[in-house]
């Protein structure tokens, strides 16, 4: 994904469940560890595709994207369905309404095991 002055970068979409529904409640939104784009703030981003300063309208954007990108099989994209993750999570903010199932959006830092890290790297074009 294109993130502005950072350039390309690897995000990952996960729906988590935060109560006992089950049910991803919460969309969590983060660039990936040792990833170009590494730490990168979504939210400028979404304000750059949206014209939008409000944090509700950048938030599901965020969502769509995410949400958008996993239902897509694309060559810039992985699903991995089944790998554990750990979270930096920087923001989070509650929806008015529910975009997606979601409640709320989690944006932040993902670290992946080194398999998944090794897809997710290739996701990102070197620079020749």
């Amino acid at each position: 994904m294109d993130l502005g002055p950072r350039g390309r970068g690897v995000l990952a979409y996960v729906p988590l469940a935060t109560d006992d529904r089950g049910f991803g409640d919460t969309a969590v939104i983060a660039s990936v560890a040792g990833t170009p784009g590494e730490g990168a703030d979504l939210f400028p981003v979404a304000t750059a595709a949206t014209g939008s300063l409000t944090e509700e309208v950048l938030a599901r954007w965020l969502i769509c994207m995410g949400w958008a990108a996993r239902l897509t099989k694309a060559p810039s994209n992985a699903d991995l369905p089944d790998t554990e993750w750990a979270a930096e999570l920087a923001r989070t903010v509650r929806l008015e309404k529910s975009a997606y199932g979601h409640e709320a959006l989690a944006v932040g830092r993902i670290e992946l095991p080194p398999d998944a890290m090794a897809q997710a790297a290739a996701l990102v074009p070197v620079p020749a």
